[in-house]
């Protein structure tokens, strides 16, 4: 079937471990489904997949960028101290 992955095919197209991708699609993180007992990808989905991920990543990126203030740079020194010495 066109555009229909198995779980090898996924594993290269989204250069992810075997062990991750299984863990994904059967936590739903991930578009699958399965045929018997084999789990598919079709190619259209992993495609919107990955930039509803590249859209999330990059707007909480920016969110966090806005939000947080620049943190001065401390003037504080730190002293180490030996062990044993009083």
């Amino acid at each position: 079937m066109e555009g229909i992955l198995e779980a090898e095919e996924a594993c290269r197209y989204l250069k992810m471990s075997k062990v991750t991708l299984y863990r994904h699609a059967r936590n739903g993180v991930i578009p699958a489904f399965k045929v018997g007992g084999s789990w598919k990808f079709n190619k259209n989905s992993l495609d919107d997949w990955i930039q509803q991920r590249v859209k999330e990543d990059t707007a909480a990126r920016s969110l966090k960028n806005t939000t947080q203030p620049k943190e001065a740079p401390s003037k504080r020194k730190t002293t180490t101290t030996r062990r044993g010495s009083k």
